[in-house]
């Protein structure tokens, strides 16, 4: 599988934390700094097109069993703004 890469912006525009949703030859790109690492995704929602770079980032909700809940992976987990 063959990678493109493309400049969109100096990378001190991308604190640790931060998003920015960029376009690349005419699609919508969030481009994510988490804890110093960029990831990229389209700003799309397969289930209804909405605009899923604008949502939440939550943690990763687990449970090892009924009525236990825990927390995980604080901040990397994306919602899209019309289904949460």
């Amino acid at each position: 599988m063959q990678t493109t890469r493309f400049v969109v912006a100096p990378i001190s525009d991308f604190p640790s934390g931060t998003r920015k949703i960029v376009t690349v030859n005419g699609h919508e790109i969030g481009v994510f700094n988490v804890e110093g690492t960029l990831y990229a995704i389209f700003n799309y929602c397969p289930h209804r097109a909405g605009p899923l770079c604008a949502g939440r980032t939550r943690p990763l909700v687990i449970s090892s069993g009924v009525y236990q809940r825990e927390y995980a992976r604080e901040g990397q987990i994306l919602k899209c703004p019309w289904h949460q």
